[in-house]
């Protein structure tokens, strides 16, 4: 990835596209911290995350930003309730919280009944939703998503974006 000169704002939604191979995946890798850049800047509300140790980096993964991948990411041997609760318990948050946050997401994704079921128990468009609900479950700052809906029908697709977009600060 050379000379990308790129200034994102709140609640702008941002799609990159180009050919296989032009490097977008790894754009979206570094933007996110994923990758460690090379050479030049990359900041995230003012600061250079360039700059950070890899403690650093990971409480800032952690607490202020959300990935959302193709694939999914969901654990197999896990409840969908548990995937999407996993980043809270993790963070050591308040049980009864947890359990709130994850009804509130799963309502707001139509997949409360899905819940007590384990990934390859549901559709594809199922299974994302969940893996968003993951990625929003701490609050984050900003979102990065790698192809959230190419494993997806034209449908699901469309009810996935349209979800995502109706998060968005105004």
């Amino acid at each position: 990835v050379e000379d990308v000169n790129l200034t994102v704002g709140k609640g702008e939604f941002l799609s990159v596209m180009g050919p296989s191979g032009s490097g977008k995946t790894t754009l979206l890798n570094l933007m996110s911290t994923i990758d460690k850049a090379t050479a030049g800047d990359i900041f995230f509300k003012g600061k250079n995350l360039t700059k950070l140790k890899n403690k650093e980096l990971a409480r800032l993964r952690r607490d202020k930003i959300g990935f959302v991948f193709q694939d999914f990411n969901l654990l197999d041997n896990m409840s969908i309730m548990d995937n999407i609760a996993l980043p809270l318990a993790l963070n050591f948050v308040n049980h009864k919280k947890i359990i709130a946050d994850v009804h509130e997401l799963a309502a707001f994704f139509g997949i409360s009944d899905q819940l007590k079921k384990y990934p390859y128990q549901l559709s594809g468009g199922q299974k994302q939703r969940a893996a968003v609900a993951r990625a929003l479950i701490t609050r984050p700052s900003v979102v990065f998503a790698d192809e959230p809906t190419g494993a997806l029908d034209t449908k699901a697709s469309a009810e996935l974006l349209e979800c995502l977009s109706s998060l968005r600060p105004k």
